[in-house]
């Protein structure tokens, strides 16, 4: 079989080995598509992972977590999954995978379109960005920052009662998708101030979320948000950034880091949202077609082509937002 691996700063390269053999207590499932997160792999494809310098990563990596396969072998003790069926799972770029009834994975009904199934991953990190930031009915938003995150965080506030979703970027090319995805104001970042003071009665968002993994980003969702706001800081940052103390002291401001998808899966007593809720929530609004992720995919490469993907990624050379590999 075949699978995508970063032996080290920009090389990837696809292995090839065994096909997975399953346990009584296993599935296997043969990829269909899947998708890149161009975010989170551009800085394990560049070395620029902070977690390189700590320890908490290392090389060779398996990146990938946006999974859409079909099931072709099954366990005699599996009950959750039929052969035939399709899934997604949160699993790296593979040809097969091996799979427990424990796994993080969902069945897909058969209408569902494959590339809309590949956004529940992300979904499910922006259901925990909307529980950890408690949007409430009414809140004015700010989202700076629109890759597909940001713009997938535009979707979910706007589920969650936010009554104005105002998103900022530096790229007037992805104000085309920010409007599909039921953003009411999309504003440049580098002339952003006058017209949203003007949005939000000089006070500023409740709610200012960075999702562009930048400083300059964190600087604006700072000098945005009204006083006693709070910050979401859900980009991942390769690099310190600073906080202006000024607004800090003076606006009374909640900062909050986010990570992932959610926290450890505890008794649905203690934690309600835990990841594997945060998951299944993800994958209901997948399949009732409330989130609809395919439109931001910009671009579509056979998996043999990943060098190609990562470099576009990496080195920007056109716009994309969401890139996938077919199998």
């Amino acid at each position: 079989m075949k699978k995508v691996v970063i032996k080290e700063p920009y090389t990837v390269v696809i292995e090839q080995g065994p096909k997975p053999q399953i346990s009584d207590d296993q599935f296997l499932a043969r990829a269909i598509a899947t998708g890149i997160s161009a975010g989170t792999e551009r800085i394990r494809y560049n070395g620029t992972n902070p977690a390189y310098l700590t320890g908490r990563r290392s090389y060779p990596e398996e990146p990938g977590y946006e999974f859409v396969g079909k099931v072709t072998e099954i366990g005699k003790n599996i009950t959750s999954v039929s052969p035939g069926d399709k899934i997604f799972a949160l699993a790296p770029h593979c040809e097969y995978v091996a799979f427990r009834e424990f796994d993080f994975f969902g069945v897909l009904p058969n209408e569902i379109d494959i590339e809309n199934a590949l956004f529940a991953a992300l979904t499910m990190s922006t259901i925990h960005v909307a529980h950890r930031c408690n949007i409430t009915l009414g809140d004015t938003v700010g989202v700076v920052g629109l890759g597909v995150f940001g713009l997938l965080i535009a979707q979910i506030a706007k589920l969650n009662g936010a009554s104005k979703v105002i998103g900022l970027n530096p790229s007037a090319w992805k104000g085309s998708f920010a409007k599909k995805m039921g953003i009411d104001l999309i504003l440049k970042t580098n002339s952003y101030r006058p017209q949203l003071l003007a949005e939000t009665q000089s006070r500023g968002v409740d709610i200012a979320i960075e999702s562009s993994g930048y400083s300059s980003g964190v600087t604006i969702a700072v000098d945005i948000v009204r006083k006693r706001g709070k910050v979401a800081i859900v980009g991942f940052h390769s690099h310190p950034f600073e906080i202006s103390g000024e607004n800090l002291f003076t606006k009374e401001l909640t900062i909050l880091g986010i990570r992932n998808g959610g926290g450890p899966n505890m008794s649905y007593e203690y934690l309600r949202w835990s990841k594997r809720e945060n998951f299944n929530e993800a994958l209901r609004l997948i399949k009732s077609g409330v989130i609809q992720g395919k439109s931001m995919i910009t671009h579509r490469f056979k998996a043999d082509d990943i060098e190609k993907a990562y470099q576009l990624i990496d080195k920007r050379a056109e716009p994309y937002l969401q890139v996938i590999l077919n199998w």
